[in-house]
């Protein structure tokens, strides 16, 4: 993997983390926003998805779509596929 790339995976991972963090701290105040914390699980979803995609060589979609985003790395990992599909009901 080039110089660039791991970069790019790096920052990736970095926010993905930095989303999480949020999320955690959200969450366990008392006055804390939940459906905030949730928008920062979901970006800290999103954006590992996108490192997974780095790290297997591809550039991943500039989308907010994880569904299309865990469709795409679903066929390099099959585990994704279950992101992939829509929830049952």
């Amino acid at each position: 993997m080039d110089e660039a790339r791991q970069e790019l995976l790096h920052s990736w991972l970095i926010k993905a983390a930095h989303d999480l963090k949020g999320a955690r701290i959200l969450s366990t105040d008392p006055e804390g926003p939940l459906d905030l914390a949730i928008y920062h699980c979901q970006q800290a979803g999103e954006k590992s998805v996108k490192a997974f995609l780095v790290f297997r060589g591809l550039t991943p979609a500039k989308t907010h779509d994880i569904r299309r985003l865990a469709v795409e790395a679903s066929a390099l990992e099959p585990r994704f596929d279950q992101l992939a599909r829509p929830p049952r009901r």
